[in-house]
């Protein structure tokens, strides 16, 4: 990331009591100068948590957030913008944001959950799961997620390696309860019938079979490069 940043967040977490929860988890990002910074995840990931955390709202329970000292300085922060991708008001408002951000004094940062509005709006693309931060994204990455079809199947019992050799462009997890979790694009019904004979040609019992939406798809996916 460049120098020429406007705030650094270095390990932050935040706590709410009672319960004790951490709803933000040992966060590391930067908001560079003249940039317009997206925060990508569903409900419950941590997105307005991180801009009340930037906006002086919220306090991080561990961590630090260091802030530029700039003699002029704006930043934008939009909650889940009510717009949608590639409708009118969606270009007014990059407009908008690139007028504000353009002289590098300022920065803006967007929570939404729509892929296709990050993708839009945004320079980059913080993924966001459970209070965590998964990736730092381009918006041209998240061209894939919208034009493909992603889907969650969920296997009993632990594929082997051999097995896995089968399911060409699925990311497979495996979970603590005992199933196998492949998650990945498939271009067509024919490619799911596919998949399917394969797991009962395996004698391995089906427990689901999900379409996932292409935000759902962008956060397996994500996952599964962590294991």
């Amino acid at each position: 990331m460049s120098e020429q940043w406007l705030f650094r967040m270095q390990g932050v977490s935040v706590s709410h009591r009672p319960p004790a929860r951490q709803v933000v988890s040992d966060l590391s990002l930067e908001v560079a100068a003249g940039e317009i910074l997206g925060l990508l995840g569903p409900a419950g990931s941590g997105k307005s948590t991180i801009l009340g955390l930037l906006g002086g709202s919220i306090h991080p329970t561990t961590g630090h957030i260091l802030r530029a000292q700039k003699e002029t300085e704006q930043l934008v922060l939009l909650d889940e913008p009510s717009v949608s991708p590639a409708s009118r008001e969606a270009g007014a408002l990059h407009a908008h944001l690139r007028n504000v951000v353009g002289d590098g004094r300022g920065a803006a940062v967007i929570a939404t959950a729509q892929i296709g509005l990050a993708r839009q709006l945004c320079d980059r693309v913080a993924v966001l799961h459970q209070g965590q931060l998964l990736r730092v994204t381009t918006p041209d990455a998240l061209a894939a997620y919208l034009g493909q079809s992603y889907y969650r199947i969920r296997v009993q019992g632990h594929l082997s390696p051999r097995m896995l050799l089968g399911f060409d462009g699925l990311s497979p997890t495996f979970t603590p309860n005992g199933e196998t979790v492949l998650v990945g694009p498939l271009p067509d019904m024919s490619a799911l019938h596919g998949v399917l004979n394969r797991i009962q040609s395996l004698c391995l019992p089906l427990s689901e079979a999900r379409l996932l939406d292409p935000l759902e798809g962008l956060i397996h996916v994500a996952l599964s490069r962590q294991t």
